[in-house]
C-alpha cells in the first residue's frame, strides 16, 4: 500500500442508496455521514450526503421511493450502489431480489460497485449473512460485491461499507495492473460467514476454477 499513498483519487463517486421501502435507508445514510440515530419519516423524495473517508470523496443519495424506474438522470453517472434489505423480512426478501435484477441490467449501472447492507441486525430474527445472500441470489451476479451486517441504530457496518468503496475505487483507479488482487472473487466471501461456510465457498470457487481451465 506504500506505493499508492501519494496517489490521489480522480473525481468524487456517485452512490446510490437504494432498496425496498422501510429497509432503513435513511437511518443508515445519516449513520455513515453523522455517525448518529436520526428519526426519520419516509422520504417522499430523495436526501443527499457528500461523504469523505480516507480521501475518497462520495455524494451519496439516498432515493427513498424512487427505485425501480426512477428518473434516468439519478442512475447516470452512479459509480457504486449500496442496496439496503431488511433482514428481519424473509417475504420481502424475494421482492428484493428480483428489484436488484432489474437494477443491475439497466444500462448506466453496468459498471456500478455493489455493496448489500443486512440492515437491521440487530434484532434476534435478522438472517445472517449466508442466508441473505441465499436469498437475494447473489451467486449469480456477474460483478464484484460484498455483503456487511448493518443497522441505523448504533451504525454497527457503516465504516465497513465505506472502507468496502474505498478498497473498490483504489482497486479500479490507483493501482497498476500488476498491483490488481488476480483473485478478485474470492472477496465476494464475507467475513462474517462461520469457518465450515467459508472454507465450503472457497472450496467450491476452487472447483469451478479447475473445471474452467
Amino acid at each position: 500500500m506504500g506505493s499508492l499513498c501519494g496517489k490521489k483519487f480522480p473525481k468524487e463517486f456517485k452512490v446510490l442508496l437504494l432498496g425496498p421501502e422501510d429497509a432503513g435507508k435513511t437511518s443508515l445514510l445519516y449513520q455513515i455521514k453523522m455517525h448518529e440515530k436520526v428519526v426519520t419519516i419516509p422520504t417522499l423524495g430523495f436526501n443527499v450526503e457528500n461523504v469523505t473517508h480516507k480521501k475518497a470523496n462520495f455524494l451519496i443519495f439516498d432515493l427513498g421511493k424512487f427505485e425501480t424506474g426512477s428518473p434516468k438522470e439519478f442512475y447516470e453517472g452512479t459509480d457504486f450502489i449500496i442496496y439496503v434489505v431488511d433482514s428481519t423480512d424473509e417475504r420481502k426478501l424475494y421482492e428484493a431480489s428480483k428489484k436488484l435484477s432489474i437494477l443491475l441490467d439497466d444500462e448506466e449501472l453496468k459498471d456500478a460497485g455493489l455493496a448489500i447492507a443486512a440492515n437491521k441486525n440487530e434484532s434476534k430474527n435478522a438472517l445472517d449473512t449466508y442466508e441473505i445472500i441465499e436469498r437475494l441470489e447473489l451467486k449469480r451476479i456477474s460483478r464484484n460485491w460484498t455483503v456487511i451486517a448493518t443497522t441505523g441504530i448504533t451504525g454497527e457496518g457503516t465504516k465497513e461499507i465505506l472502507d468496502y468503496m474505498v478498497e473498490y475505487f483504489t482497486e479500479k483507479y490507483l493501482k497498476k495492473p500488476e498491483e490488481k488482487d488476480v483473485e478478485p472473487i474470492k472477496k465476494k466471501i464475507n467475513k462474517d460467514f462461520n469457518s465450515q461456510k467459508l472454507e465450503e465457498e472457497i472450496k467450491e470457487i476452487d472447483e469451478f476454477k479447475i473445471m474452467k481451465d
